[in-house]
């Protein structure tokens, strides 16, 4: 096949194309700043709103950052472009045995799945792409050129150790990983290496979030920088894909007006931050410090995260104690689903006569099973006085001023990094996790740490009452 500009690939009606007028305004200006093509001056006008720029490119670009509000047509794109760089792109010589990996990224493979669907029927439609086609699996593509097209979850561990034709990572505010406080940091740093022999590159596609993070700083820094290799494109949902009807974006802002103007305005949202941050948490963590064994003379605290066993959230539990001004955590249990409640509450019940907790704190919302089935086991269950929100509030801070130690559990510490603090529209603040995610473990652990607290309190003030 003749070499093709990735523009000539998306508008070839016998490739990928055509495409509709609109497209030509939006898409395909992104297109041609791709293959560094001269624009016209509509589109340099288009190019420079979008990026900040003053002027053109003047070098390569090496990443591209694409922040553009839903629904504007990312999955498309980076379908066409996974194509374009799998079937029309020559690689460099390679070592025999030696695979491309064209990678693509996302929150979660069910996500990832979407734009393979896209990427499948742009190679149904054209005869010489689909007799490229060796083997289709529900997360890959292999070609019989040697490349092959790879879904992956938010996991360094999904593109380590590959030969990178390009990496494109779909929603990269978004990321959430069990094993990682920082997994979108991780996997650009495991998917630089790949890129490095074919110089492919690094796209990341994503509707803005909160203001922090690695694509906040990336905007921070490169957007409206002229002379950068990292060339940022904010946009909005209809500058991108303009068939989106007016009345469905105002009537999001009339729901939601925050929200709304970071799905389909691309604006970083100002009623969202980072509830706390990674180098804090750190400092709170002892190294390889996974459990404590109980002692005695130590008035340990409880608390459960109550679930079902059918859903998607974890039943977890968090032990803890107070020692002088420091609330230290001692275990943390946590059972993913499926599970029988009944077989996890007699688990939780040794593990709590261990400490010598007779009872235990769990949500109030939680209804009367917990309590039933824990004292079957001889452990009470009390209803916890704060909500979840406030438990996280109560805590930080404790955790901010070094009066938490926290345990070495990678699914507690990337939970309680991912968590968000919100300003409703009564002013006031609320903390949960971001989409997608899930905060089980921090909950138990950071409720049993703050409650620590409260009973060693309590203790204190009755000692000074009764004169003790």
């Amino acid at each position: 096949m003749r070499p093709v500009s990735f523009y000539q690939f998306c508008t070839d009606p016998n490739l990928a194309g055509p495409k509709p007028d609109s497209w030509e305004q939006s898409w395909g200006v992104v297109a041609r700043v791709i293959d560094r093509s001269p624009l016209t001056p509509e589109q340099l006008a288009v190019f420079c709103a979008a990026t900040g720029r003053t002027k053109y490119l003047r070098k390569a670009i090496n990443t591209l950052l694409l922040l553009i509000g839903r629904r504007g047509g990312k999955s498309h794109f980076a379908a066409h472009f996974l194509v374009y760089l799998s079937l029309c792109v020559e690689y460099p010589k390679r070592a025999l045995g030696e695979v491309i990996v064209n990678a693509l990224v996302g929150v979660d493979r069910k996500q990832g799945r979407i734009v393979l669907s896209y990427l499948l029927a742009i190679i149904e439609a054209n005869p010489m792409f689909r007799a490229m086609v060796e083997s289709v699996t529900s997360d890959s593509v292999t070609l019989t050129n040697g490349v092959r097209v790879e879904i992956g979850t938010a996991s360094y561990r999904t593109i380590r150790g590959y030969t990178l034709g390009a990496l494109l990572i779909d929603e990269a505010a978004f990321l959430r990983s069990d094993d990682s406080a920082n997994p979108l940091r991780e996997v650009v740093a495991a998917g630089r290496p790949g890129l490095a022999t074919t110089g492919g590159p690094l796209i990341m596609l994503t509707s803005p979030h909160q203001r922090s993070g690695l694509v906040y700083e990336l905007f921070q820094r490169h957007h409206g920088a002229d002379e950068s290799d990292t060339l940022v494109w904010r946009a909005t949902s209809r500058e991108m894909n303009p068939t989106i009807p007016e009345s469905v974006i105002r009537s999001a802002f009339q729901d939601d007006p925050a929200r709304a103007a970071a799905e389909w305005e691309a604006e970083f949202r100002q009623d969202l931050e980072a509830f706390v941050p990674v180098e804090v948490v750190q400092d709170a963590t002892p190294f390889g410090v996974r459990e404590l064994p109980a002692s005695s003379g130590i008035d340990y605290v409880a608390f459960v995260d109550a679930a079902g066993g059918s859903g998607t959230d974890s039943m977890t539990l968090g032990i803890a104690h107070r020692e002088g001004e420091l609330a230290v955590l001692d275990l943390v249990r946590e059972v993913r689903p499926p599970f029988s409640p009944e077989r996890v509450v007699e688990e939780f019940a040794e593990d709590l006569a261990r400490y010598g907790c007779r009872s235990v704190i769990g949500d109030r919302y939680a209804a009367l099973w917990p309590r039933e089935r824990f004292e079957r086991c001889g452990i009470g269950y009390e209803a916890s006085e704060l909500t979840k929100s406030q438990i996280y509030l109560e805590g930080l801070p404790m955790l901010m001023s070094g009066q938490l130690r926290l345990l070495d559990n990678k699914r507690l510490l990337s939970q309680l990094t991912a968590l968000e603090r919100r300003t409703s529209r009564t002013g006031r603040d609320f903390v949960d996790h971001g989409p997608g995610g899930h905060d089980d473990v921090c909950n138990a652990g950071l409720g049993a740490l703050v409650f620590a607290g409260e009973f060693q309190r309590a203790k204190l003030y009755q000692g000074e009452v009764l004169g003790v």
